[in-house]
């Protein structure tokens, strides 16, 4: 006997088949999940461009200014700083050198067109012997590196408690600011002194009071606006 030929449905398979005349449940056919979409990226719009260019034009301004007056500013602040450091140095200085060291003021030189501004310079006593009272440019010491050269001027420089009495009419510069020499002993004691410095940078109009004591050689130091300055300078002088 011939056994019959057997057909299945069009995308059935033998073993699909097998299962449905046992009577089993037919295994549904996986299908491959479709790629997940990817999105785009969206480009910027004008108004966007426009708000970013602006702010960062504003940061960049803000940074200019505030550099510019950081720079300003800079000078005197280092200058007074190194100003009262070389006046702490100098009773040392002459105390190892043997001899009296005086720290003066020129106001021949006047690069910042301002009354009585002056520069400064240390000299010795070099010989207290031979040449008493005669004092010449003195160079090589520690404390040369701190000279506030193209930082600050003086404007004043005032001897204050016993030290005032040692000071001479020719003393006084033709403004009527005196610039007094403060003189330093072997000692290590020094004169009594006041000292008024401004920037070399004219749009600087702030003052730096250096007070020192002679006998403690306490150095203080103060930083005024012009008005503060003009308002406490009867305590200065």
């Amino acid at each position: 006997m011939v056994a019959a030929a057997m057909t299945y449905p069009t995308g059935q398979s033998r073993a699909s088949s097998r299962n449905a005349s046992m009577g089993g449940p037919s295994r549904p056919r996986l299908q491959q999940a479709p790629p997940p979409a990817i999105d785009e990226p969206a480009g910027f719009t004008l108004v966007e461009l426009i708000l970013v260019l602006t702010l960062l034009v504003a940061i960049t301004a803000v940074s200019v200014f505030g550099f510019a007056g950081w720079q300003r500013s800079s000078a005197l602040n280092e200058g007074a700083d190194r100003f009262a450091t070389l006046l702490r140095m100098l009773p040392l200085t002459s105390a190892n050198c043997g001899r009296r060291l005086q720290l003066t003021f020129a106001d021949d030189e006047n690069p910042l067109g301002r009354e009585g501004a002056a520069t400064f310079s240390v000299q010795w006593e070099n010989d207290p012997l031979g040449a008493p009272g005669q004092f010449v440019n003195y160079a090589g010491g520690a404390w040369e590196g701190l000279m506030p050269a193209g930082l600050i001027h003086a404007t004043a420089s005032r001897l204050t408690g016993t030290s005032a009495y040692r000071l001479m009419p020719s003393q006084a510069s033709a403004q009527g600011q005196i610039l007094a020499p403060i003189t330093f002993c072997p000692d290590a004691s020094c004169d009594s002194a006041v000292v008024y410095l401004v920037s070399v940078n004219e749009s600087d109009t702030r003052v730096a009071v250096i007070e020192l004591n002679g006998l403690t050689r306490i150095v203080k130091k103060r930083i005024l606006t012009a008005d503060e300055f003009k308002d406490s300078k009867p305590e200065y002088d």
